[in-house]
């Protein structure tokens, strides 16, 4: 009897995944163009985001803010083994102190700088995961040891800690892409 209720419930049309949810391979992406219809089908109840995050209000700081400052697309897409997105990660390349950046798009202008992020995945990341991301960004760089990320909120605040706002800014991981050598 068991049996026949899971048969005829929900949990018989549910898909099966035949994988376990890990990154399995990244794309880094710089056109906006070619990010859109990933990045839109992310969208989804499934995935973790807010409207800050979005396609339309990204593309359009993009063109507005970004461009003019000099800022390149550097869009990060995580897949499972399946070739389903876990993670995107909309980032720009900047310069800050002859270092070259990624930051995420929107700046001070989005509320929430963060990834979209599949909510499956993003409840049983590990560190080892997070290891695996940036091995496999590493892996599409001419120089991959000059990719790294580092929490740096504590050692180099980018705004005061005296005020949320300024808390909020320095919540972040920095990856950053040094100049040959310097590391």
């Amino acid at each position: 009897m068991t049996m026949a209720a899971a048969i005829e419930g929900r949990t018989a049309e549910a898909k099966a995944w035949s994988q376990p949810i890990r990154i399995a391979s990244v794309d880094i992406i710089h056109d906006l163009g070619a990010a859109e219809a990933i990045w839109r089908a992310c969208e989804n109840p499934h995935v973790s985001y807010t409207p800050y995050q979005r396609f339309d209000f990204l593309a359009a700081w993009q063109r507005q803010v970004g461009e003019r400052e000099g800022l390149q697309p550097f869009i990060v897409i995580a897949y499972d083994g399946e070739r389903r997105p876990l993670v995107l990660l909309p980032l720009t390349n900047k310069t800050i102190f002859g270092v070259r950046c990624a930051s995420f798009m929107g700046g001070k202008h989005a509320t929430f700088n963060m990834a979209l992020w599949r909510k499956d995945f993003a409840a049983t990341a590990t560190a080892s995961d997070l290891d695996a991301l940036v091995a496999m960004i590493q892996a599409q760089m001419r120089e991959p040891g000059r990719v790294s990320a580092e929490g740096r909120a504590d050692t180099q605040p980018i705004a005061p800690n005296a005020t949320s706002e300024g808390r909020q800014q320095n919540r972040r991981i920095d990856l950053l892409i040094t100049k040959a050598n310097q590391r």
